[in-house]
């Protein structure tokens, strides 16, 4: 009925303006239906998101990455290229994927090794020894203390 009437400002009805000669399929680019955000990648290889540490390649440190998450997967961008997915994780306080890169890190630079290896040590350190005796030791040698072949 409204493609009959003559419209008040063309003078002209809508069904005699109509030409679907003209008209062009739309193109074919699938929507992209994933929630999606921009994440800073931390210093530790982790990057926070939904309650969870996902972790990702450290030549990507203290870069903003694109997150794209779905029902299934967690997805890492670097602008358009694919970076690491990961499976959706639904349960929270989890990291995802530190072995691997850690491990890749470790590789590439001996220091970030040593780094792991004195976090070890700190750690089974402060199991057995106070803070006050920590810093102490600390402050006796700011220098590391090299370890000699016959110690």
């Amino acid at each position: 009925m409204a493609n009959q009437r003559q419209h008040r400002e063309t003078r002209e009805r809508p069904i005699d303006r109509f030409q679907p000669y003209s008209l062009r399929p739309l193109p074919v680019i699938p929507y992209d239906h994933r929630d999606t955000v921009e994440a800073l990648m931390h210093k530790d290889l982790r990057v926070h998101f939904d309650g969870n540490r996902y972790c990702v390649p450290h030549r990507y440190v203290g870069r903003r990455l694109t997150l794209k998450a779905d029902s299934s997967s967690v997805t890492f961008y670097d602008r358009v290229h694919e970076i690491v997915s990961y499976p959706r994780c639904w349960r929270r306080g989890q990291t995802l994927g530190a072995e691997r890169f850690e491990r890749e890190l470790s590789e590439t630079r001996p220091a970030a090794k040593r780094s792991g290896a004195q976090q070890r040590l700190f750690a089974l350190l402060d199991g057995l020894c106070s803070q006050a005796m920590l810093e102490a030791i600390c402050a006796i040698s700011p220098t590391p203390i090299a370890h000699s072949p016959g110690n």
